[in-house]
């Protein structure tokens, strides 16, 4: 063991990036277990719970559970699937009587996509400068980033959606240099998986569209037409199934009513803390089934968006106020407010309100690497990927967990800016010794 030891301080001495990567992965995910260890009392609360008892009664059943969000059951599509079919897979293998083993195998897996994550961030650093100096810089923050850790602490979705998401843009980098077919219909194919885990991810067919866009000729229209072809192909099977049992079309998700009820309502407009944060719809719903009690999911969010649409017609001024506040919660969260949702995401509070502080020093890192020339060696398309990551949520939710999916790609201009202090105090250093000025 010594000499294993020695031969890897070697390598890592010798400058060998292999090794470096390879540990800054290890470092990521001993720190993702250990954020597990450290808290072995967790219980899934609200969507976390809901993605719990999915996975069970697929794992048990091989069907998803009944509504929660009727009232009375019945079919569901308020979660996109993938998720919880993915937590269904390790269930069925960990077995389902435990709560604590099921919670904790989960957890585990969540792991392993947040080094996934990492891993993914430094093959786009990768792909777009060159050497690997930004990749491993980029690495090695996504390694210790607190809100990255923190989306994987609970069994939400994001925790799949990110390494997703990261993956279908390096998929469309590869493309950009491969130019063989087969990578930008796997990109499709990935966000068509993205859609799957979370109801936003299919407008990143757009951004991915035009990472493989690379010529002005007809034929480079291919590209993004396998992009776009081979996502709704992934969605067809899901969708054909909401046919089914709604007998609607509902491409993804019916989680769209209850999210602009939810924020578009006398209550949580005008509630003077935490204004226009997003809450349950129980109202809303009460009402449409005193009407109709046996409406159906699908019928249930339908009508709450009428509610909300009349509400935002009749109050123009509060989908101002919504994306002010979603903004200023998103751009510079407040660690209280994050402490205070911990218990409702199933977060650890003390990680919850760390993040907030990681955000701070990563935006201004962002900041200082958005002005380095060397940033604009990426493509610009890359960064419509957490322009729209803001676009869909800032008028309905914002939070450290529904920002998170943007935060890999303010990584990335994080690592250069990173570089550029790093480079700046040689150079400085470097003209204090020249002077005689002892550094």
């Amino acid at each position: 063991m010594p000499a294993l030891i020695g031969h890897w301080r070697a390598r890592l001495r010798s400058g060998d990036r292999s090794a470096l990567l390879l540990a800054i992965l290890a470092a990521a995910l001993v720190l993702r277990i250990v954020v597990v260890v450290a808290t072995p009392h967790f219980v899934p609360a609200t969507d976390a719970a809901e993605y719990d008892q999915a996975a069970v009664s697929l794992a048990r059943h091989g069907s998803f559970a009944p509504s929660v969000a009727t009232f009375h059951g019945g079919p569901t599509a308020y979660h996109p699937p993938l998720f919880s079919i993915v937590l269904a897979a390790v269930y069925k293998v960990v077995g389902t009587g435990s709560e604590h083993v099921r919670w904790t195998s989960g957890r585990l897996l969540e792991a392993l996509l947040g080094t996934l994550t990492v891993w993914l961030v430094a093959l786009i650093a990768f792909r777009i400068w060159p050497g690997r100096r930004v990749g491993l810089t980029a690495a090695a923050i996504a390694a210790i980033y607190p809100p990255l850790m923190l989306v994987g602490s609970s069994l939400l979705s994001e925790s799949l959606f990110i390494p997703l998401v990261l993956a279908a843009v390096w998929a469309a980098l590869v493309y950009r240099d491969d130019r063989r077919l087969r990578w930008a219909v796997l990109a499709g194919v990935l966000v068509g998986l993205s859609a799957l885990t979370r109801g936003n991810g299919f407008l990143l067919v757009i951004p991915v569209g035009f990472l493989v866009c690379t010529g002005r000729r007809r034929r480079s229209w291919g590209a993004p037409l396998a992009v776009l072809l081979a996502a709704v192909v992934v969605l067809i099977p899901w969708t054909v199934r909401n046919y089914n049992v709604f007998h609607t079309f509902v491409p993804v998700t019916t989680e769209t009513g209850y999210a602009i009820a939810g924020t578009y309502n006398a209550q949580v407009q005008h509630q003077s803390r935490n204004p226009a944060l997003w809450s349950a719809p129980f109202a809303g719903t009460a009402t449409i089934l005193r009407s109709d009690p046996t409406a159906n999911e699908q019928q249930i969010s339908s009508r709450l968006e009428t509610m909300g649409l009349d509400y935002i017609r009749a109050h123009p001024s509060s989908l101002l106020k919504t994306v002010f506040w979603n903004t200023v919660r998103m751009v510079w969260p407040s660690p209280g407010l994050e402490r205070y949702l911990a218990p409702y995401e199933g977060y650890p509070a003390r990680l919850a309100q760390l993040s907030a502080y990681g955000f701070w020093l990563l935006l201004v890192l962002a900041v200082i690497g958005a002005a380095v020339p060397l940033t604009r060696r990426a493509p610009w398309a890359l960064w419509m990927c957490p322009l729209l990551v803001y676009l869909t949520t800032v008028g309905l939710e914002g939070t450290t967990r529904y920002r998170s999916p943007a935060d890999p790609f303010l990584i990335l201009p994080a690592a250069v800016g990173v570089l550029a202090l790093v480079d700046r105090a040689r150079a400085w250093r470097h003209d204090r010794v020249a002077l005689g000025v002892p550094a």
